[in-house]
């Protein structure tokens, strides 16, 4: 009993001392679980060694983070790792197996205003849609294998109102824009639709408007319809006569000073 124990001891000793890798038991615990598109994660466990490697993308032959864990014999260990694009990727802890293991899809919700909620017919507002906390819309700032889609919304509706585009892009930031114009009265819904990408689910978002009928399309009395360039619009009636009283009063000032030079000159004859 003793020699076994000596031996222990000293395999232990060596252990520590050295470094020795032989086998590692690891229990892989990711937190969150299952770890999400854009979002950093720790993976932590216990090994049985002093210092133990590790690695993100193990089996696939690209390594796209690592590091190397140091401490006791069946201390813990907690390895932090960067955010990563959705897939499945594999986590290697020193000699222990490859494990995979799979990133999710992030869920970002989809808000959509208008810059007007009330609108008569003919009437146009803004409408923008944004997005909140999407993964990876900047590569940069995610690992791992990606590809890249064009980041859109489409727009629909509920009540009568029509839109400049049925889609917009998402080129920079993090929202986009259309212009929608009411068409009937009534209440009416704009709908926001996220297409999603590799790394995002599909979300959507709504804002309510409400059309008012068009005013009365007859001019006041005072007012004439004129066309210009094949639309009808109304005149103010002074708008029109007022530079022809001008006019006119021009030329009976003319008139009346004319007819008075020549009474004069008559007289003097």
């Amino acid at each position: 009993m003793g020699l076994i124990r000596a031996t222990a001891v000293i395999l232990v000793l060596l252990t520590i001392l050295l470094g020795l890798n032989a086998v590692v038991v690891w229990a892989d615990t990711f937190t969150p679980n299952p770890p999400v598109a854009g979002q950093g994660f720790t993976i932590s466990g216990t090994g049985v060694s002093t210092w133990e490697l590790w690695a993100i993308g193990c089996g696939v032959g690209t390594v796209y983070a690592s590091g190397i864990d140091y401490g006791f014999i069946g201390s813990p260990f907690t390895d932090i790792i960067p955010a990563l694009h959705a897939g499945t990727y594999g986590f290697l802890h020193s000699y222990d197996t490859c494990d995979t293991f799979s990133v999710t899809n992030a869920s970002p919700t989809t808000t959509v205003t208008c810059l007007a909620s009330t609108l008569n017919v003919g009437q146009m507002t803004t409408c923008i849609a944004s997005l909140s906390n999407p993964a990876c819309f900047s590569p940069a700032t995610c690992l791992g294998p990606s590809t890249s889609v064009p980041e859109t919304v489409s727009w629909s509706d509920a009540g009568s109102v029509s839109f400049s585009s049925s889609t917009c892009t998402i080129s920079t930031g993090t929202s986009c824009s259309v212009t929608v114009t009411g068409t009937g009265a009534g209440a009416a819904s704009v709908k926001g639709s996220y297409a999603g990408d590799g790394d995002n689910n599909p979300s959507s978002g709504t804002f309510p408007l409400t059309i008012n009928g068009a005013s009365s399309t007859s001019p006041p009395s005072s007012y004439i319809p004129v066309t210009i360039g094949g639309t009808m619009l109304p005149i103010n009636r002074l708008q029109v006569i007022l530079p022809w009283l001008t006019l006119i009063a021009a030329l009976s000032t003319l008139v009346a000073y004319t007819l008075t030079a020549s009474r004069k000159t008559t007289k003097r004859k």
